[in-house]
């Protein structure tokens, strides 16, 4: 009985550092989609800020220890042209969510003052290109995206 809590007391200390962990190394950051170099069109992340004076900020950003950025877009905070831009479709409860991907055609360079804040390692400094899933709730995007 004695090691069944000992190791319940420290699976819980395991949680809680986890925890801290993953709230030291997210942001939030007001992310606009298109094109990196035309941001009229669809085809990944056209801006990424982070040092915005605001209070509504329309996403929440995650940096993991494999190297890769989590990000919770807000539904309510981004427009139906973002939307369309995220998926290139709009959402509606008749739309096919396994199919639902994330294209970014264009590398962006995270910037350096937001790669600090998330304690991304020395030399990863972009989101790499690629087709990625998205994940849709009622309330956000989930889209993990590869770093390089």
């Amino acid at each position: 009985m004695k090691n069944l809590i000992t190791i319940a007391l420290l699976c819980l200390h395991t949680s809680a550092y986890s925890q801290e962990e993953i709230r030291d190394r997210s942001i939030d950051a007001n992310l606009s989609f298109g094109k990196y170099t035309d941001c009229l069109r669809p085809g990944g992340i056209c801006t990424f800020k982070t040092n915005e004076a605001t209070e509504k900020f329309n996403t929440k950003v995650v940096f993991n220890k494999d190297k890769t950025l989590t990000i919770h877009i807000k539904r309510d905070q981004i427009t139906l042209e973002d939307e369309i831009k995220i998926g290139g479709q709009e959402i509606k409860k008749e739309t096919n969510l396994e199919e639902f991907t994330f294209l970014m055609e264009e590398e962006i360079e995270i910037p350096e003052e937001t790669r600090m804040a998330l304690k991304v390692p020395e030399g990863v400094t972009k989101i790499a290109t690629g087709a990625y899933p998205v994940t849709v709730t009622e309330k956000e995007f989930i889209i993990t995206l590869k770093l390089i």
